[in-house]
């Protein structure tokens, strides 16, 4: 399945974000806001950082990308600097919850036109990597999709696929986009092809450690360290040991934050010690350690 190319300039670009889904996964469920909303660096939310890859792929294009980020509950919020040049940025909820990955692509790329691409990334992930020469490499075979993978192999949260190819989708009920769809688009005649991210690649923020994990590498910390937020309040006299403490968190006196997740209006009382947790603006942590 190949495409041409649009007569009066380059081939079109649409980028959906995927940031809904059936189930929550245990960080989302940890949290009462998005993960999209959590931070990876001094200023960096994990969308930001997604939408920095975005202006990238603009950049080396020398073309404006529509940008759709399809969510579920809760709903991410965006800032105004979120968007870099280059990005058009829109936020919708998912309008058919149970359609699979591949038919929410579609219901949102409705509107290409038949030879645009469309890039497609998971939204609770971290890139580590450059993702033009993933949308390059595409444009190069005219193949009908193209799946990113990481160094070891594993799928690296990261498509490109021909509008036209689409069309396989169904306008209504379920299709998942990894083994439903891509398997439709080989049985009828298509090609796929695997373009490898080099490292470090991207990893799915599932949970609290995948979260702190990126952090530590979004923010230049290998070895290992803090993001905490200047609005925090962090008391002088407390530890915070590899953990994420974001605006408006208060960490009392004395008190210990061991590789956890303190969100907005998160309260660790004085003296307690929390350690592998997310601890939300309801969650009171008290002097012996229990959420209460």
């Amino acid at each position: 399945m190949t495409h041409a190319t649009s007569s009066d300039g380059p081939r079109p670009l649409l980028c959906v974000v995927l940031a809904g889904g059936l189930k929550a996964s245990p960080l989302q469920a940890a949290c009462p806001v998005s993960v999209l909303d959590l931070p990876l660096a001094s200023g960096v939310s994990v969308l930001s950082a997604l939408l920095h890859r975005v202006g990238e792929v603009a950049t080396a294009l020398a073309q404006r990308v529509e940008t759709i980020v399809v969510h579920g509950a809760p709903v991410p919020a965006p800032r105004d600097a979120d968007a870099p040049a280059g990005v058009a940025l829109r936020v919708v909820e998912e309008a058919r919850r149970w359609r699979g990955a591949a038919g929410v692509v579609r219901d949102a790329g409705e509107h290409a036109p038949p030879d645009a691409d469309v890039l497609v990334l998971e939204g609770a992930r971290w890139f580590g990597t450059s993702l033009a020469p993933l949308v390059e490499e595409h444009r190069r075979s005219g193949y009908g999709a193209t799946v990113a993978r990481l160094p070891d192999g594993a799928p690296a949260g990261a498509y490109v696929l021909a509008r036209a190819a689409l069309e396989l989708v169904p306008a209504r009920g379920f299709m998942d986009l990894k083994e439903q769809f891509l398997t439709r688009v080989v049985s009828t005649g298509g090609r796929v092809r695997v373009h490898a991210l080099p490292a470090p690649g991207s990893v799915g923020l599932r949970t609290r450690a995948d979260l702190l994990w990126a952090s530590r590498a979004a923010g230049g910390r290998p070895d290992g360290g803090s993001l905490v937020d200047s609005d925090a309040a962090v008391d002088p006299s407390a530890q915070v040991v590899d953990s994420v403490v974001m605006a408006g968190a208060q960490i009392g006196e004395g008190a210990v934050l061991a590789r956890s997740i303190a969100l907005r209006g998160a309260r660790v009382a004085a003296w307690s010690e929390v350690t592998d947790a997310v601890v939300g603006p309801s969650a009171i942590v008290d002097t012996r350690g229990m959420f209460g």
